[in-house]
């Protein structure tokens, strides 16, 4: 059998990180079969570490603010979830039974499908009616609900994270603060202040997977700009990796 990165359709073997791939029959070595069309049907698979309910994906938190968005006048507030992986690996929940919202509002961005290690956060915009995220870990019958986002408390922060979910002893000692354009169509500008460093860009989808990645050696910078037209509409998590300390921003990609 031949298993591929589902975005990519990149062949991928040893042992396979959680996620979703696709998987189909090996035909490269069959003889005799001149006079037939022969025809691949690829299938689904999905890895996940064993959990229990101890470990389960847990909404540990959930905040709102004012908003507003381009080509949505439905939308008044963004909603900040907060979720924990207590593991150290990641686990995949696809979109569905097990990994959804509730409730009457409209919204803009779905929940992650792939929970990284550690604490991480991921926004949704609604017209401020009634949501709430419901996600149920692979080997645990008992869902985790949020809070109610009609409900949550004021957010007390941007919608920057810093992210320490690989090391908790990791600190951002100077973000990366003012980017540009948010909602973003084409190109998004990183102002590094004539910072002199080396860094590295990682850009998620809203599902949780990698779909670009950029790595700049070391050199003075000061306003870095990103060509992302060629992605996808939706939520985008773009993580900064700089001095051995990383962060990530949320932003609309229209």
């Amino acid at each position: 059998f031949i298993v591929r990165e589902l975005i990519s359709g990149n062949p991928v073997s040893g042992l396979l990180t959680a996620g979703e791939y696709t998987v189909e029959a090996d035909i490269s070595s069959l003889t005799g079969y001149d006079s037939y069309d022969i025809t691949p049907q690829p299938g689904q698979l999905i890895v996940n570490p064993s959990v229990g309910c101890n470990d389960r994906i847990k909404a540990s938190d959930l905040c709102k603010e004012s908003a507003t968005l381009v080509d949505y006048p439905e939308i008044t507030t963004r909603l900040q979830f907060t979720y924990e992986n207590r593991l150290n690996v990641p686990i995949f929940i696809p979109l569905g039974p097990n990994n959804k919202f509730k409730g009457n509002a409209f919204r803009v961005g779905t929940p992650p499908e792939l929970f990284l290690p550690g604490t991480h956060t991921f926004d949704v915009y609604t017209d401020g009616g009634s949501t709430q995220w419901e996600v149920k870990t692979p080997g645990c019958n008992s869902a985790f609900k949020s809070a109610n986002g009609s409900n949550a408390d004021p957010c007390s922060t941007s919608a920057k994270v810093d992210v320490t979910d690989f090391d908790e002893s990791i600190v951002i000692e100077e973000g990366i603060s003012g980017i540009y354009p948010n909602p973003v169509e084409n190109s998004i500008v990183f102002p590094m202040h004539g910072q002199h460093t080396s860094f590295s860009i990682k850009v998620f989808n809203e599902v949780g997977m990698l779909v670009m990645q950029k790595d700049y050696p070391v050199n003075t910078y000061y306003d870095v700009t990103m060509d992302i037209s060629m992605l996808k509409s939706g939520m985008l998590y773009f993580m900064i990796e700089k001095n051995g300390k990383r962060e990530v921003h949320t932003i609309l990609k229209r």
